[in-house]
């Protein structure tokens, strides 16, 4: 049940959608907006950001409507970079330490840290 009428919990829930995406499904269920605001929302971001692809997805096409990830020039920024990892949606869960160096090297010194700038 939902909180009294007025609440800040029961606004959250009047406005609150949910996405979700599975694997097994064949059939997408895709975000009301626009790949062209994906865009824009990502590549405006200032903050380092890391995005690690399992190559079965890429080739699958699952980032067909996100080319700009692919581009590290695409943000003017310079704060995202993109690793490609062999392996499925679940890598992380079956063999984390395909993910792992990447994720420890961007957490200990950030982009530089990709960058082979610095060593772990």
């Amino acid at each position: 049940m939902y909180g009294p009428p007025g609440t800040a919990e029961d606004i959250f829930n009047i406005i609150y959608f949910r996405f979700t995406f599975d694997e097994r499904i064949e059939i997408l269920t895709y975000p009301p907006i626009s790949p062209d605001y994906i865009r824009k929302l990502f590549t405006n971001i200032k903050i380092p950001i890391l995005t690690i692809i399992a190559d079965a997805s890429n080739k699958s096409g699952k980032y067909k409507e996100t080319p700009f990830l692919f581009d590290e020039k695409a943000f003017p920024n310079n704060n995202h970079r993109l690793r490609e990892v062999f392996g499925n949606h679940d890598l992380h869960v079956i063999h984390p330490e395909r993910v792992a160096s990447f994720v420890a090297q961007f957490l200990l010194y950030g982009i530089n840290g990709l960058d082979n700038k610095a060593k772990l």
